[in-house]
């Protein structure tokens, strides 16, 4: 009998020394697994490179550091970033990553540089990626929509109840700027490129009623802050019609985003 326990006992033993290991080699390839992760999941959604130069993740701190995140432009345009992210700065309240919203004290994102292009066919880059995000949304539901399965309105779709979500009590985007070239044959600047600088944004309290956003929505209200800006800035050009029919297609494909978050 005492023998028997010895063994369940140096089992036991064995288990939660794996486990210590295993958490001690989480914590150390924290950073790289995040930064997989990211470029992973924003190359499959993109459907264009995306990259980063380093992830600094400090748990016992409460702090995150993403550092030169790019988004490639996507085929049939330069070989320049579509989006340059400087750096994104995270404070999470420690107290609460137990919990679901967990509060994120500060988001800040530094120095992000955005590229509005128009190839010679007149199609605009960031429409593209726009676009591709549309379909990778559309092809994540494998099921033929039908009388009973048929996409849900913007009031009944819901985030699954267990899905992490984040309060954003401090929220800043500093030094936008945008980058507008035209090699469109009915550009008078063809191939010139022009430097507009954009608004800072600042946000508070992002809250959502107390439920929070999950990241995806995050994502989708920051991308469309900076589009919407970068859109306005290039239409202050005077540069045609053409792009101010852009501007319209892509501030409707923004709206109906926010709707399917807000479900307003």
């Amino acid at each position: 009998m005492k023998k028997g326990v010895k063994i369940v006992l140096s089992v036991i033993g064995v288990v939660i020394l794996i486990a210590i290991i295993a958490a001690i080699v989480v914590y150390s390839q924290l950073d790289s697994i995040v930064k997989h992760a990211i470029v992973k999941v924003g190359t499959e959604t993109m459907q264009t490179k995306v990259a980063v130069d380093k992830v600094n993740i400090s748990l016992t701190k409460g702090t995150a550091k993403i550092t030169n995140l790019t988004i490639a432009n996507p085929k049939s345009f330069s070989s320049n970033s579509a989006v340059k992210l400087g750096s994104i700065s995270v404070d999470i309240d420690t107290g609460s990553v137990t919990q679901n919203p967990i509060i994120l004290n500060k988001v800040d994102i530094e120095s992000p540089h955005i590229l509005f292009e128009v190839n010679k066919a007149g199609k605009v880059n960031l429409q593209v990626l726009q676009d591709n995000i549309k379909k990778q949304q559309q092809a994540g539901s494998t099921t033929a929509p039908t009388e009973t399965n048929k996409p849900k309105s913007a009031e009944q779709k819901k985030v699954p109840a267990d899905e992490k979500r984040f309060i954003i009590k401090d929220f800043d985007i500093v030094d936008p700027q945008v980058t507008f070239v035209s090699k469109s044959a009915k550009s008078a600047d063809k191939g010139k490129p022009q430097i507009l600088k954009l608004p800072n944004v600042h946000l508070v309290n992002m809250n959502n009623h107390g439920k929070g956003f999950t990241g995806a929505q995050i994502g989708q209200q920051v991308a469309s802050v900076l589009i919407s800006n970068s859109v306005k800035a290039v239409v202050k050009l005077g540069i045609g019609e053409a792009v101010k029919q852009i501007q319209k297609k892509m501030q409707k494909d923004i709206g109906n985003s926010l709707k399917s978050i807000f479900g307003n």
